[in-house]
């Protein structure tokens, strides 16, 4: 396995809406006004302000992500905890960092999960390498 091509990281602080709080929002609808939408609109600004602020780089070919999740205990679980990623997927698109989020762009997916202590905060901490497979081979 060869080195990335480009290596980037980037912290989310949250924790971040799990599936369970998702699906509640997608079922709260006045008319055109949807909560999920609103909770999706809010989490894609703040991770976009974060990627500014980091001064992530686009990346041109297929990404490999390892989402490493931070929470303050264990009473979530890992499937409900790693749901958020559709919200920063689809921030790292808005920010011009990643063309699409599709299958031409989009390697794959590694996640880990923590407990948030040592004077860690909650959140995400998202690594991207750019390549093929993650490897950095084209």
């Amino acid at each position: 396995m060869g080195e990335s091509k480009l290596e980037q990281r980037v912290f989310i602080e949250g924790p971040l809406p799990g599936m369970n709080y998702i699906i509640a929002l997608a079922k709260v609808r006045r008319g055109r006004y949807s909560k999920y939408a609103q909770e999706k609109r809010e989490w894609e600004e703040r991770v976009i302000f974060v990627c500014k602020a980091h001064k992530l780089k686009p990346v041109q070919g297929r990404v490999y992500f390892d989402f490493i999740w931070y929470e303050k205990n264990k009473r979530r679980d890992p499937d409900n905890i790693s749901a958020s990623k559709k919200f920063i997927l689809d921030a790292l698109v808005k920010a011009g960092i990643l063309p699409d989020d599709n299958w031409k762009y989009v390697a794959g997916f590694k996640d880990r999960f923590c407990v948030a202590d040592n004077g860690k905060r909650a959140g995400v901490l998202v690594i991207m390498r750019e390549g093929k497979n993650g490897s950095g081979s084209d």
